[in-house]
């Protein structure tokens, strides 16, 4: 999917109560502890530990962008959480218990003021075809869906 950031974004109110922390190795394991309890239950789930996932994100590659992956926290728990690349957003999760609050909106939303903020003019993601609950939040958020791969990956032997 793709978004063109030269189009108005969409209004996300943010909870008063929810604030946003950018990437840094120090709060790696609270990124993770919420990827972890958001995907779980997801077809697939490899359950990688803590380092393995980290290194898929390749936060030491020079694509990463770590002031654009954000932690959202309600109060001080973290419930939600997006990763980014160079033109991409890698992974989004919310915690189950706190999906159609408005975090995810508010996570995307915060996301693509940074991405324009930063001169990109449109940001990129992949979304399985198996989560249609993320892909409409994707398209009321102004994403539209320019391909599709009958795999998102395929496991080797």
């Amino acid at each position: 999917m793709r978004h063109n950031l030269d189009t108005p974004l969409p209004d996300a109110p943010v909870r008063p109560d929810t604030r946003f922390a950018t990437w840094t190795p120090a709060l790696a394991s609270e990124f993770f502890a919420v990827y972890q309890a958001a995907f779980r239950e997801r077809p697939g789930f490899p359950n990688w530990s803590q380092d393995k996932w980290v290194d898929w994100l390749g936060t030491d590659d020079d694509d990463f962008r770590a002031k654009l992956s954000l932690l959202a926290y309600h109060d001080d728990v973290p419930v939600g959480f997006v990763v980014c690349a160079e033109g991409w957003i890698v992974q989004l999760g919310v915690l189950p218990e706190w999906r159609e609050r408005g975090i995810g909106s508010a996570l995307m939303i915060e996301v693509l003021k940074r991405f324009r903020s930063a001169d990109t003019d449109h940001v990129l993601l992949d979304v399985n075809v198996n989560n249609p609950s993320a892909a409409r939040l994707y398209q009321r958020l102004g994403f539209e869906q320019i391909g599709r791969r009958a795999r998102y990956a395929r496991v080797l032997p």
